[in-house]
C-alpha cells in the first residue's frame, strides 16, 4: 500500500501547555485507524491540523501526497446565520449530492433535507448533514470526529452500518471515537491509536485494551 499521509514529529504547545508532543505515525491507502483517549488528548487537534482548520502554531510536519482529496467532518458544524444556504448548496461546494457516498444514503434519509437552510436544521439532522458531506465517493481521504455526535441511537446504529461499509470497500478513513467498545465488535482488524498528548499505543483494539490505555471520561 502507498503512504499517502505522514504525520513526522508533530508537537504543538500553547504557553507552557504541552498540547501534542511527537506525534508520528502514517497512513497508508485503504487504512481504516481509530483514534481514541480522554478528553483534551489532542485528537482532534491532530485531526484539525492535518485538514489545515486550525490557526496553531506547530512543530514538526504533516505530509500529504500532491492531489489527495481530504474531506472532514467535525465534531461540530456551526453554519453562519449570516449564510442562510440550503444543504443541497452547501453540499455543492464539496462535489454535490451525486458525490455522497451511497451507503450513506442507504442508511441515512436526507433527501428529505436537501431543500432545508441550514441553519434551520435540528443537532441531529445538522450533525448527519455533517457527516455526508464529508463521507464522498471522491475523497481520498475521509476524517471523522466523534461522528456520533448528537445522533439519537437509531441514527448511531445507522452510522455504525457506514463505517462498516466504507471499510468493507477500503475507502481510507481516520475515526475519532471513544466507543471503543462499541467499534470493537466491527473493527477489531483496524489500527487503533490511543491519544493523550502522545501516542501511548496502538496497532489494534487488542493491543489498547491490554495495555489499559483506555481512559473513560
Amino acid at each position: 500500500m502507498s503512504t499517502i499521509l505522514s504525520v513526522k514529529n508533530l508537537s504543538v504547545k500553547i504557553a507552557n501547555d504541552i498540547i501534542l508532543d511527537n506525534i508520528n505515525f502514517d497512513v497508508q491507502k485503504q487504512d481504516f485507524i481509530i483514534f481514541t483517549g480522554p478528553n483534551g488528548g489532542g485528537k482532534s487537534t491532530i485531526c484539525n491540523l492535518i485538514s489545515s482548520l486550525t490557526n496553531l502554531k506547530c512543530s514538526g510536519k504533516v505530509e500529504i501526497t500532491k492531489g489527495m482529496k481530504l474531506t472532514h467532518a467535525p465534531q461540530k458544524l456551526n453554519p453562519p446565520k449570516s449564510l442562510p444556504i440550503s444543504v443541497r448548496d452547501f453540499f455543492e461546494y464539496s462535489g454535490g449530492v451525486q458525490d455522497i457516498e451511497p451507503c450513506v444514503n442507504k442508511f441515512f434519509t436526507i433527501s428529505d433535507l436537501l431543500d432545508k437552510k441550514l441553519d434551520s436544521l435540528s443537532g441531529g439532522q445538522l450533525q448527519k448533514i455533517n457527516l455526508c458531506n464529508a463521507i464522498r465517493q471522491s475523497s481520498d481521504l475521509i476524517i471523522l470526529d466523534e461522528p456520533d455526535q448528537n445522533l439519537d441511537f437509531e441514527s448511531q446504529e445507522s452510522l455504525y452500518k457506514i463505517l462498516i461499509e466504507l471499510k468493507r470497500i477500503k475507502k481510507t478513513v481516520i475515526v475519532v471515537s471513544h466507543d471503543i467498545h462499541r467499534l470493537s465488535k466491527d473493527f477489531n482488524d483496524t489500527k487503533v491509536f490511543c491519544i493523550n498528548k502522545t501516542i501511548h499505543c496502538g496497532d489494534s483494539i487488542k493491543q489498547v485494551h491490554d495495555q489499559h490505555c483506555i481512559v473513560h471520561d
